[in-house]
């Protein structure tokens, strides 16, 4: 089994920022963009450069936009962990909380949905809740997450890695 001990407490925390950064990465810099992905990128950029209200100002505009095209659909789940994360980073955790638990629905209730964004979504509400000392809740999440990414990536993979590491921690 893959443990802190094997890569160290201090690489796993290298990991997890990592994480944190490809949680962020604009949704299409895998491929090309289109005019909805490009909307976020704006707020992908303030939040990388700290400057949290503006980022937070076009994630709302940007769910704004994302509502017009239906409550249920991916490009909202993905604004919705997006922001869920500013809010945490901010400490703003009923708000961090109320977006990633809507961003989570919205994931469950997609015919096909994808899965590795459903996992991260699963992974930052665990780590809301970890961060509120309720690893109760948290522990359901992290382990279906790190079933989902070694389902879609295999055991060897960075982000199974990371999944084990944060269920490691309780």
């Amino acid at each position: 089994m893959f443990t802190q001990t094997v890569l160290g407490r201090y690489r796993m925390r290298e990991l997890r920022g990592w994480w944190l950064c490809l949680a962020l990465l604009p949704w299409g810099a895998l491929g090309q963009t289109g005019p909805a992905e490009d909307t976020l990128i704006p707020a992908q950029k303030a939040y990388r450069q700290g400057h949290y209200a503006e980022a937070e100002s076009q994630y709302l505009q940007a769910e704004k936009e994302a509502e017009l095209q239906g409550p249920n659909g991916p490009r909202l789940a993905k604004i919705l962990n997006n922001l869920g994360v500013l809010y945490e980073r901010e400490a703003r955790y009923e708000e961090a909380q109320k977006v990633l638990r809507r961003a989570l629905a919205i994931w469950q209730t997609q015919a096909n949905p994808q899965p590795l964004d459903l996992a991260t979504t699963l992974n930052n509400l665990a780590s809301l809740y970890t961060y509120q000392s309720r690893y109760e809740e948290a522990e359901p999440l992290y382990r279906e997450c790190l079933e989902v990414r070694e389902t879609k990536l295999g055991p060897e993979d960075l982000q199974v890695a990371n999944a084990l590491n944060n269920l490691g921690e309780f």
